[in-house]
């Protein structure tokens, strides 16, 4: 790829994008923390069958958003 930036711009560019890409991971797994916190604090006021499922789904959420943060910081 042809470009006109000077080749410390471009690495400062980068550099500033994978910061931002971490950032942005690690707040999605404090969204994620908040989203198993509040599903717990549902389940334990609406007890229904259904909560167990909820539940589940809200720690794959969580396990998924460590996976994002952890293959941002080793790829990037």
């Amino acid at each position: 790829m042809i470009s006109s930036l000077p080749l410390d711009l471009q690495l400062l560019i980068f550099l500033l994008v994978k910061i931002l890409f971490i950032i942005g991971a690690f707040l999605y797994l404090i969204f994620s923390f908040v989203v198993v916190r509040q599903i717990y604090l549902m389940r334990s006021t609406l007890i229904t069958p259904f909560s167990n499922v909820i539940l589940l789904v809200g720690f794959i959420h969580l396990f998924f958003a460590f996976s994002v943060l952890f293959i941002f910081i080793a790829v990037l």
